[in-house]
């Protein structure tokens, strides 16, 4: 197994360093205004599914995928949509979370009166969980401005200790390299 160490002479460590630095620019936007910056990821991941929705179009019209074609076409639809409407509604997606979240507390609730009308044991347990969900999901709705501070605040926390740990790891990593490279052999 090489551990960076071994990597003598290449600019493995500002590599490093660079992805570090970034990492903690990028925790103090989250912590400044953490609403815009979990926007811009959710809207940085549409762009990827819009890519992948491109490589799998791509990829149905290769010689050798003729089986696969229909199937990787309408992944590549997929993939494309779905990324067009998580960047259009980038900055609605907790509130669609809560929504979901909601709705399907109320399908859980009607599915425990079919229990409970069955004589099954179960129905009180799935009535708890779907009254649970949908409390959660109208929760996530009217705060939803609050919970994306939140976790805005743990991934600027979580951001700004691997940013930190990648730039300790690099300078560690120069100063052994220079340390290896200045002992005579």
């Amino acid at each position: 197994m090489k551990t960076l160490s071994t990597f003598s002479g290449s600019r493995v460590w500002l590599w490093l360093l660079a992805c570090g630095v970034a990492l903690t620019a990028l925790s103090v936007a989250t912590f400044v205004n953490a609403e815009k910056i979990l926007g811009l990821l959710i809207y940085v991941a549409g762009v990827a599914l819009c890519g992948v929705g491109a490589v799998a179009g791509i990829a149905a019209f290769l010689p050798g995928r003729r089986e696969e074609r229909s199937r990787l076409l309408i992944l590549a639809a997929g993939n494309a949509l779905l990324g067009i409407f998580v960047m259009i509604f980038s900055q609605l997606a907790l509130i669609f979370v809560g929504i979901a979240l909601a709705i399907d507390g109320v399908g859980a609730v009607l599915k425990s009166f079919g229990k409970k009308r069955s004589g099954e044991n179960s129905w009180l347990a799935e009535m708890f969980l779907g009254v649970t969900f949908f409390v959660l999901g109208a929760v996530v709705v009217v705060f939803h401005s609050a919970i994306q501070s939140l976790i805005g605040g743990a991934l600027g926390l979580l951001l700004l200790i691997g940013g930190l740990s990648l730039s300790i790891i690099a300078l560690l990593t120069r100063s052994s390299q220079k340390s290896g490279e200045n002992t005579p052999a």
